[in-house]
């Protein structure tokens, strides 16, 4: 982090105090809008109904489907 403030003031010419100072209010500023963006959800689907009969669990959907001798 030092050397990356040591390289912002080089680049702009400010004395350390103001370069840190310059920084943080940029550094605000992002999370400021970035708190204003609405976050990204994800679309969901309704999938429907499992088949009667069928179970959530993985090992005996597939024996249901693909018989006893699936492994």
């Amino acid at each position: 982090m030092a050397d990356r403030l040591k390289a912002y003031m080089r680049e702009s010419g400010l004395p350390m105090k103001r370069a840190l100072n310059a920084i943080l209010r940029m550094g605000f500023e992002v999370r400021e809008r970035r708190s204003k963006q609405r976050p990204y959800v994800a679309p969901t689907f309704r999938l429907g109904k499992m088949a009667a009969g069928l179970s959530e669990n993985v090992g005996e959907l597939l024996e249901a489907i693909e018989g006893a001798d699936y492994k």
